[in-house]
């Protein structure tokens, strides 16, 4: 893997963790007063563009599916701060609710594996088992993510 790529991710990570940290400081009202839910339509578009991602992996394995995998790890980003910001006063590890915690931990260490994945192809043709495994985890998380609110 390039240096200058390592880096890029290590930054992106790094303001993820700072933004993310910060926004648990947030209170247990909502943070807007928009009607549209933004949390919900980039959390299920998120789910969306990982499925299509990781079907193109079949179909166009080459710059497509680096493309499109590019584009979901950053509307997962997107959906854990935007999660973080408006409901991070829900998140208490001593007395909140267990599928809040559940579900932003999830979201979170999802998020963190699909930039994993994402940092674990090589330059060659075949991305390599730890590419692979690292999609699936994320997957499963994202997954869980979901299932912890809605079932």
């Amino acid at each position: 893997m390039k240096a200058s790529k390592i880096k890029s991710i290590t930054i992106i990570l790094i303001i993820f963790i700072l933004v993310s940290g910060s926004a648990f400081a947030s209170n247990t009202e909502s943070q807007t007063d928009s009607s549209i839910n933004w949390h919900k339509i980039l959390g299920w578009s998120t789910m969306g563009m990982l499925v299509v991602s990781v079907s193109s992996g079949f179909i166009i394995p080459e710059k497509g599916h680096c493309a499109l995998s590019m584009a979901t790890a950053g509307l997962a980003v997107a959906t854990c701060i935007n999660g973080l910001y408006e409901y991070g006063g829900l998140i208490s590890f001593t007395n909140g609710d267990w599928r809040y915690n559940t579900h932003a931990i999830m979201g979170i260490l999802a998020t963190s594996a699909f930039i994993t994945s994402i940092a674990l192809v090589d330059e060659k043709k075949n991305a390599g088992q730890k590419h692979i495994t690292a999609g699936m985890i994320s997957g499963a998380a994202f997954t869980i993510t979901l299932g912890v609110l809605y079932f």
